[in-house]
């Protein structure tokens, strides 16, 4: 019951050692050869080029509180400001919390008067 253990009694041919050698040294000169050929735009000159426009200069914000309370009553001077879009069609710009108060009082245009929770546990239908 007991197997025997035992172990190769030959090394790898020297053969074929040679020949895998030669062929990962084959592989390795052929490859920077014969990718030129396969890639044409890599034959270009890789000089750097000039940029055609070029960019402004990193400027340093001195002051960034104050640019940040600036760009921030800005935001809300757009915010909260009324106006026209489109005076043909209509269209006004309001402030969101106005907005969101006239859609709580009057609801969205077209769009199906829901009855309240309440009134539908009276009816009996529960969705």
């Amino acid at each position: 019951m007991t197997e025997r253990v035992d172990f190769e009694r030959t090394d790898v041919p020297p053969g074929l050692l040679a020949k895998l050698a030669a062929g990962i040294a084959a592989f390795v000169i052929a490859v920077p050869l014969v990718m030129p050929l396969i890639y044409p735009q890599t034959r270009q000159s890789r000089t750097p080029r000039v940029p055609r426009i070029a960019a402004g200069a990193v400027v340093l914000e001195v002051n960034p509180r104050a640019r940040l309370a600036q760009l921030e009553q800005a935001d809300s001077a757009a915010r909260d400001r009324y106006g026209w879009i489109d005076r043909d069609h209509g269209l006004v710009q309001i402030p969101v919390a106005r907005a969101m108060e006239l859609l709580a009082q009057h609801g969205l245009p077209g769009w199906p008067a829901g009855s309240s929770e309440k009134d539908q546990l009276q009816d009996g239908s529960r969705h």
